[in-house]
């Protein structure tokens, strides 16, 4: 007889919450109450389980009794997992046994907790005495919880990640999505934060040394993935205590949450590694030389090799910053349609380049979702296949690997067979233009240590060179509030990613306010882009902006078809675009002889006689911002002009003045 795990929890009054195990309400509790684990030994004929009461004052032989009674099987003399010819050979009785699954809920191992808080892990393995298998050896070890924290990775939720299954389990029992890496403390490891991408990471530490030591391990590996990182010191923790011991003095989940919403970002300083660089001994002095400079005719130097705009230049790095769910795919796809056709799809001139090659990797999606992306941009445009013909090569990090370093014990290393064969596709392609999306995805390091980036960076540099290319890197930015300005500096990671490129673009999506005045209804499929570190190009006056068009690529036949965001230039409304010469003669007229200010505060600002002789409503926000761009436009081009005189005070007030009269 086996166990249907679906019947237990049914029987029980709770949920499945692995293959093997029943989250359920402890007797004498809530039917809502999710405080009693139930964990069932697979392919046992017996029916035995584990159970592991989370509430205080809750007796584990009570909980086991009280299983037995409501899923019908008989009471067993024996209460404890071992007999008494165990006992004699020194074996301890399991107190808990934790399942661990992987994404789609099948059982990789269980971590169990014995007499004595001894942890260790075994494998499900029918041909085993008992059904398992004490050696692990092999086995793809994962954290606990793993579909759920997928799944709020996925949708860049909140995650709690503590010391034990017992203390993730009372948090997953509350609503909350919690997990721990198995055997505890100090046993973190790197792999286990590629599921956290795009997460919001929250580590509550035990209250000791090794508690403290584990959670700053897990902080600096996870903020090489997570969205946003934070550790919280629960406060009043007994020493050695645990989120548990909190939860049990009264703590809950309103005052967790709080906890939550007040800590700050985790920015803890990165590791020194004594590898990172040779010492002086260890170099040899015959290796490097100073060459003498080379008088150059200036004439004969020849010009920057700029391939589209003055973002993207050949031999060099580019990055382009942005948050989450803005378009950046779309925009990097359109602008590579772009180059390999030798069409102006977006206003940004292709230098005379002519029609480039290019190679697009996207280390996130699989290539059919690429293949949309491509197509609707395409659909949009009225492109072709000659168009592109054989100058677009699409890769997916989903077929074939593009880590180019990782981490090796205690350094960053180069994969020099991965850059090799890289530079090698390159050249032999005759690629002008890489473009890696996203690049938390081309390395294994921790972004916050700059050493590593800086490596990371310049060996793109190093392709770059070395193909005769130009590499554009589309990173995300850290985690900030939706109103903050995106800049170079809101990258996440070191400031060795964005100091190592020659431009980053940065992209913002448009705010309610600017929506507002632009006149917009749905301001989120509205941003703009400026370079942010035009360190080879003089700065840009504005930013270019873009809309996401809602393209269908008919391939639903009688169903529905997808939908894809395909980006389109769009240009911000000119003031000046509805305003007649006869205007600006009727406004110079209005102020003419006037005490017109220049304070947009005065009683008597200019904008005032503006809006009056133009029929504007100052109470609107796209009104006002007609007249401040009005009034902007005719100072520059001398209608108006702006001058300082006394006022009525005899105070220097500037003042707003007629210019070169309209004829």
């Amino acid at each position: 007889m086996t166990i249907d795990v679906q019947a237990a929890a049914r029987a029980l009054g709770g949920d499945v919450s692995g293959p093997h195990s029943v989250l359920c309400p402890a007797p004498g509790h809530s039917p809502k109450d999710r405080s009693l684990s139930v964990n069932f030994k697979p392919d046992n004929p017996d029916l035995e389980f584990v159970v592991n009461p989370f509430a205080p004052g809750d007796d584990p032989i009570a909980c086991r009794d009280y299983v037995r009674e409501k899923l019908g099987t008989p009471q067993r003399e024996t209460r404890r997992l071992y007999t008494k010819a165990s006992v004699r050979k020194g074996r301890t009785a399991i107190v808990a046994a934790y399942d661990y699954i992987d994404e789609g809920g099948a059982l990789l191992f269980q971590a169990v907790r014995k007499e004595g808080k001894k942890f260790q892990l075994r494998l499900p393995d029918p041909a085993a005495k008992g059904g398992w298998r004490w050696r692990i050896k092999g086995v793809r070890l994962v954290p606990y919880n793993l579909p759920a924290v997928v799944e709020a990775a996925a949708a860049e939720r909140t995650i709690f990640i503590v010391e034990g299954e017992k203390d993730a389990d009372r948090l997953n029992a509350m609503g909350f999505v919690a997990t721990c890496n198995p055997m505890g403390a100090g046993k973190w490891r790197d792999e286990f934060s590629a599921h956290f991408a795009g997460a919001d990471a929250i580590i509550l530490p035990d209250n000791d040394q090794d508690g403290r030591k584990h959670g700053e391990a897990v902080a600096r590996s996870l903020s090489n993935f997570a969205a946003r990182v934070r550790v919280i010191d629960l406060p009043g923790l007994p020493d050695k205590g645990d989120v548990s011991d909190w939860l049990d003095a009264g703590g809950d989940a309103e005052t967790l949450n709080k906890l939550a919403d007040g800590a700050d970002d985790w920015n803890g300083p990165s590791e020194p590694s004594e590898d990172c660089e040779p010492s002086v001994d260890e170099v040899s002095p015959s290796i490097i030389k100073a060459t003498p400079y080379a008088w150059t005719d200036p004439a004969s130097i020849p010009t920057r090799k700029w391939l589209y705009g003055r973002h993207l230049l050949r031999k060099f790095v580019s990055f382009t910053v942005a948050p989450g769910g803005v378009g950046k795919t779309s925009l990097a796809v359109t602008e590579a349609l772009a180059m390999v056709s030798g069409y102006d799809l977006l206003g940004h001139t292709l230098e005379g380049a002519g029609k480039l090659r290019v190679w697009y990797i996207n280390l996130e999606d699989p290539r059919e979702e690429v293949t949309r992306q491509v197509q609707a941009s395409a659909l949009n445009y009225g492109l072709e296949a000659d168009d592109i013909a054989d100058r677009l090569y699409v890769d997916s990090g989903r077929e074939q690997q593009f880590v180019i370093a990782r981490q090796d014990r205690d350094s960053a290393v180069v994969v020099e067979p991965v850059v090799d064969a890289i530079v090698s596709e390159l050249r032999d392609l005759k690629i002008d233009v890489l473009i890696v999306d996203p690049f938390v995805s081309c390395h294994g390091l921790n972004e916050n240590d700059n050493a590593g980036m800086d490596l990371v960076v310049k060996e793109w540099g190093r392709v770059a060179d070395a193909a005769d290319c130009a590499v554009h890197l589309i990173h995300h930015t850290r985690k900030q509030s939706s109103d903050a300005e995106v800049t170079a500096d809101s990258s996440r990671g070191g400031r060795a990613l964005t100091d190592g490129a020659r431009s980053v673009r940065a992209i913002n999506r448009m705010t309610k306010d600017q929506a507002e005045e632009a006149e917009v209804e749905n301001h989120r499929l509205y941003f703009r882009t400026y370079n942010d570190k035009a360190n080879l190009a003089p700065p840009a006056e504005h930013s270019d902006w873009y809309f996401l068009k809602s393209v269908s690529l008919d391939n639903g036949g009688d169903g529905a078809s997808d939908l894809m965001g395909v980006v389109t230039a769009w240009k911000w409304p000119d003031p000046v675009d509805d305003v007649t010469f006869d205007d600006l003669k009727r406004v110079q007229a209005k102020l003419d002889g006037g005490e017109w200010r220049a304070n947009v505060q005065a009683q008597e600002w200019a904008g005032v006689a503006i809006a009056q002789v133009l029929g504007l409503d100052l109470n609107k926000k796209p009104d006002k911002a007609k007249v401040k761009g009005l009034l902007k436009t005719w100072i520059k081009n001398g209608a108006l002009k702006e001058v300082t005189k006394p006022d009525e005070k005899r105070m220097p007030k500037k003042f707003i003045d007629v210019g070169e009269r309209a004829k």
